[in-house]
C-alpha cells in the first residue's frame, strides 16, 4: 500500500490560506477603489425628520446617512412641512466628501387634525380644508377650526398657530340623537291620514262599492235592461251586433 506525505495535504490547505488572506486584505481596498470612482455626499440640517431628496428622488430623513453618488451636478432638496424648502445645486468630485450645512427657517404651523369617526371635513376659518385625517400648515395667530360629519354633532375647536411648531387636534365627535339626525326617515307618520296604506284601503273600498252597486242594479233590473246598466257602469261603450232573424 503506498504512503501518503503529509506534505501531499499541507500545501493544497496553505494555498486556500494564502488566498482567504489576501481576499480579506483586498476588500479594504476594492472599496476604496469603488469609492473613488464616486464621491460622497454629506448633508447637515438642525430640523429632525425633514425629507432629503437627490435629483427628485427621496433619499431618507435627517439625520441622514452619507450617500455616494456619481461625480457630477445634483440638484438636492430639503423640506419640511412648516419651513421654508432648501434647494441647492452641489457639484460632487470623484473620490471627495462634499458637505452641504441646511438651514431651513420657520414660516407657518403645521395642524395635523383627526377625528374619531374619519371622513369629517374640516373648515378653517370658514374654509374647507379637506377631510380627516389631514395636515395642513397654518399662519401664526389664532384660528377657528370646524369639523362637520353626517349623524355627528359639529365640533368647533380653537388652534393657537406659532410658527415653527406642530399643533394636534384630536376630536371625538357626538352621535345625533334620532330628534336631530334631518336623515332620519321615521318608519311611520304619526297621524293616520298620513300613513300610505290608509289611501290605499280607501281607493280599494270606492271600487269595490262601485262594483257591488253595479253588480246590484244588474241583479235586479229586468233583463232586457241588464245589458244597458251593465254598459252604464264601465268606462267604455258597448257594441251591440244585430242577429238577424
Amino acid at each position: 500500500m503506498t504512503r501518503v506525505s503529509p506534505r501531499f495535504y499541507a500545501v493544497p490547505v496553505a494555498r486556500a490560506l494564502v488566498a482567504t488572506v489576501l481576499a480579506l486584505a483586498l476588500v479594504p481596498a476594492v472599496a476604496h477603489a469603488q469609492r473613488r470612482r464616486t464621491g460622497r455626499l454629506i448633508v447637515i440640517c438642525q430640523q429632525q425628520g425633514a425629507e432629503v431628496s437627490v435629483d427628485e428622488n427621496v433619499i431618507g430623513t435627517i439625520p441622514i446617512e452619507p450617500r455616494d453618488l456619481e461625480p457630477g451636478s445634483h440638484t438636492v432638496r430639503v423640506r419640511m412641512p412648516g419651513f421654508t424648502e432648501f434647494t441647492e445645486v452641489v457639484t460632487i468630485r470623484r473620490g471627495e466628501d462634499s458637505e452641504l450645512e441646511v438651514e431651513l427657517l420657520a414660516v407657518s404651523t403645521v395642524l395635523r387634525a383627526r377625528s374619531t369617526p374619519a371622513g369629517a371635513r374640516v373648515f378653517v376659518d370658514g374654509r374647507f380644508s379637506g377631510e380627516t385625517p389631514l395636515e395642513l400648515e397654518l399662519l401664526e395667530g389664532e384660528h377657528s377650526v370646524r369639523l362637520q360629519h353626517p349623524g355627528y354633532r359639529e365640533a368647533i375647536r380653537s388652534v393657537r398657530a406659532q410658527t415653527g411648531q406642530t399643533a394636534e387636534l384630536a376630536v371625538t365627535l357626538d352621535p345625533l340623537s334620532p330628534e336631530e339626525d334631518p336623515r332620519r326617515v321615521e318608519a311611520e307618520p304619526k297621524d293616520w291620514y298620513e300613513k300610505p296604506w290608509t289611501w290605499v284601503a280607501v281607493g280599494g273600498g270606492a271600487v269595490a262599492l262601485a262594483l257591488g252597486i253595479i253588480v246590484i242594479l244588474v241583479v235586479t233590473a229586468p233583463e232586457d235592461d241588464q245589458t244597458d246598466l251593465f254598459c252604464m257602469g264601465i268606462s267604455h261603450p258597448c257594441f251591440y251586433t244585430e242577429v238577424p232573424p
